[in-house]
């Protein structure tokens, strides 16, 4: 992406909340995108003359990220970075979202796996692992992640993170997004009224909350 080659943001065009605005020229950001996008395993199309990568990750998570001149009115040696999601599991999206924004800050890449895809292929890791047991293990691990990074996002001030964590119970406790086995069991950890987990209460809770208002 050439520096003076970016289109301005339109009058009227409402960014997303996931962007950025960043004093660096358009090459440096790209470079930096490229790299991101690379050291996570996230497959990308990039359109140069439009400034779009059209991403998909591994969990099958798929989002725009798009480059921006500031408007006229606004202009200076800034370059407006936009990730957009487009399909695929919220909570998942805001991890690899927050990597990208982080990266074209300048504060590196984090490559950790701190998210386990939802849609892990279970029957093909028993398979080769030869353990009947390790699918439920697999499916309990991944379902309380799930829903603890839903809480995470519950217990925050901010709106738009409790839309999100909605979201990702929905997707959670539908047979037809994952696997039947964790959407049952996703809706008896919600529903249940257990002491040691506090998670269906919190969500409960969060729920009755956004009702009343």
């Amino acid at each position: 992406v050439g520096d003076d080659s970016l289109g301005r943001l339109p009058i009227d065009y409402p960014l997303e909340r996931t962007s950025r605005f960043i004093a660096e020229p358009a090459s440096v950001i790209a470079n930096r995108i490229s790299n991101c996008l690379y050291l996570r395993s996230i497959e990308a199309d990039f359109d140069n003359k439009r400034a779009i990568a059209k991403c998909n990750t591994l969990d099958h998570v798929r989002f725009r990220i798009r480059l921006f001149a500031p408007r006229k009115e606004e202009d200076g040696q800034r370059t407006i970075v936009e990730v957009q999601k487009r399909r695929g599991d919220t909570i998942s999206f805001l991890k690899d979202c927050r990597a990208i924004l982080n990266a074209v800050e300048g504060e590196g890449v984090d490559v950790s796996s701190e998210a386990v895809p939802i849609h892990t292929n279970f029957d093909m890791t028993c398979a080769m692992s030869g353990d009947l047991n390790m699918k439920e293990e697999s499916e309990e691990v991944l379902l309380l992640e799930a829903i603890e990074s839903a809480v995470e996002l519950i217990l925050k001030e901010e709106l738009d993170f409790n839309i999100m964590a909605f979201e990702s119970l929905i997707d959670l406790v539908d047979p037809l997004k994952t696997l039947p086995d964790v959407a049952l069991n996703a809706c008896k950890t919600i529903v249940a009224n257990d002491t040691k987990d506090k998670s269906g209460s919190e969500i409960r809770g969060a729920i009755a909350a956004l009702l009343r208002n």
